[in-house]
């Protein structure tokens, strides 16, 4: 029974992990975007590469961006299953300091911590 609970916790750990990429100490910190400005940010960006993510199974992944009268950003994220069926979630996105408004905390789940949300480089249009 034992060697059954191990396996079952190692299975799990696999499927936590599956996808995600870990790297050795701290995070990285790129620089983001010069002046960013988030209302040219704002619309429907499409996916082009990725690191793989157990949340994400589609294809065609797109995310839009709509900004509300309090500065926060409606995010809207959808992807086409391999069943035809589209799968989407929204969250809210705000800049964490408005010193660096191409840093975002993005939270989809209320009661959960923000995830980063780092603008590195955009022309607004590709």
């Amino acid at each position: 029974m034992k060697t059954l609970q191990v396996l079952f916790m190692l299975l799990l750990v696999a499927m936590a992990a599956d996808g995600q990429s870990l790297h050795f100490g701290t995070c990285p910190r790129p620089p983001v975007q010069n002046d960013f400005n988030i209302t040219k940010y704002m619309g429907t960006w499409y996916e082009i590469e990725k690191l793989p993510a157990v949340f994400e199974k589609g294809k065609c992944v797109q995310a839009t961006y709509t900004l509300q009268a309090d500065g926060t950003v409606k995010v809207h994220n959808a992807e086409l299953l391999s069943d035809g069926q589209i799968n989407s979630i929204e969250g809210v996105a705000k800049v964490k300091d408005l010193s660096q408004p191409a840093i975002l905390g993005v939270s989809f789940f209320k009661g959960v911590p923000d995830a980063p949300y780092w603008v590195l480089s955009t022309d607004y249009q590709s």
